[in-house]
C-alpha cells in the first residue's frame, strides 16, 4: 500500500514539475479517491467477513474520502460501500449489546455528510444515502426519522430511475 501511495505522490510531483499545476492537483484527488475506494471495498468485504481489521479499514476509507473534493464521480462508490459497511457494524453491535453504536453513528454520519455533498454533483447517491441512513436511525430507535428518510430514498429513486433503490427502500 504504502509503496502505491510513493508511486502516486511520484507521478503527482512530475506532473506539478511540468507546470501540471491543476492537473497535479486533479490527478492527487483522483488518487485519493482510489484509495478510499480500495479501503471501503476492503473494509466492506472484512465487515461481511467479520474480520476485526474491517473498523480500521472503514476508519481509514473515510478519512482519505473526506480528503477528495466531492467533485469526482470516483467518490460514490466507496462512500456509498462505507454507509453501508458501518450500518453492518451497527447491527453486529446491536446485537452483541449496542457497546459500539454511538461511535459507528458518529462514522456513519461523516460518511452520509460527504454524500450529501456529492449528491449537489451526483444526485444518484441521494437514495443509498437516505436508505443506509435510514437503517441507522432504525438501529438507533429514532423509527419516525427512520421512515421519513425512506421515504426520502424512494421519492430520490423515483426521480434517479434507480428501481432496485425503489424496491430496496420499500
Amino acid at each position: 500500500h504504502r509503496r502505491g501511495q510513493r508511486q502516486h505522490q511520484a507521478e503527482a510531483g512530475a506532473l506539478a514539475s511540468r507546470g501540471g499545476g491543476l492537473d497535479a492537483h486533479a490527478h492527487r484527488a483522483e488518487l485519493g479517491a482510489h484509495h478510499a475506494q480500495a479501503d471501503a471495498a476492503a473494509g466492506l468485504l472484512a465487515a461481511h467477513l467479520d474480520e476485526p481489521g474491517a473498523r480500521k479499514a472503514l476508519d481509514r476509507a473515510l478519512d482519505a474520502l473526506e480528503k477528495v473534493p466531492p467533485l469526482l464521480i470516483e467518490s460514490i462508490d466507496p462512500c456509498v460501500r462505507l454507509a453501508e459497511a458501518y450500518v453492518m457494524l451497527m447491527r453486529k453491535a446491536a446485537a452483541s449489546g449496542g457497546a459500539e453504536l454511538a461511535e459507528l453513528d458518529k462514522q456513519l454520519t461523516r460518511t452520509c455528510a460527504y454524500a450529501r455533498r456529492l449528491e449537489k454533483r451526483f444526485p444518484i447517491v441521494v437514495p443509498d444515502e437516505r436508505h443506509w441512513r435510514a437503517e441507522a436511525d432504525w438501529l438507533l430507535g429514532r423509527q419516525s426519522t427512520a421512515l421519513k428518510h425512506w421515504q426520502t430514498a424512494v421519492a430520490a429513486a423515483e426521480r434517479t430511475g434507480m428501481v432496485y433503490h425503489q424496491w430496496r427502500a420499500h
